[in-house]
């Protein structure tokens, strides 16, 4: 990942926040452009990334934890609620893991502020 544009690299969905961390220092920072497919094996998508025109994301985000303790918000009940709106995660593992057993690509904006990803997904347009 020391490139401004990665594509098409092959993780282990476990390893997305740690990926997108690399990916942000690699950008110094900067939003970015994200695009996410399930690559077929079970754990494992296909990601690529590259420097956002976006210099950061303005709009107010929701909330989203799937731990025990923390829920989103209760109005939000379609994964597809989620999809359009910057949404406010300690985990972009839980997030991911959650909205592509609904969907098998994604497109997103990813900006890093405070302790928490802030991530803007849209459906694939190559889907």
């Amino acid at each position: 990942m020391d490139s401004i544009e990665n594509r098409g690299d092959r993780i282990h969905i476990p390893e997305i926040d740690e990926y997108l961390a690399k990916g942000l220092m690699a950008l110094n920072g900067e939003v970015m452009e994200l695009s996410i497919s399930r690559n077929g094996e079970d754990g494992f998508v296909t990601v690529s990334y590259k420097k956002s025109n976006d210099s950061h994301l303005t709009e107010e985000g929701i909330d989203f934890e799937l731990s025990s303790c923390e829920c989103s918000s209760p109005e939000l009940t379609d994964v597809k609620d989620y999809l359009g709106k910057a949404v406010h995660t300690s985990s972009a593992l839980e997030l991911f893991d959650f909205v592509l057993g609904h969907f098998s690509s994604l497109d997103c904006v990813v900006q890093f502020t405070g302790n928490a990803w802030k991530i803007k997904m849209m459906e694939s347009s190559a889907e």
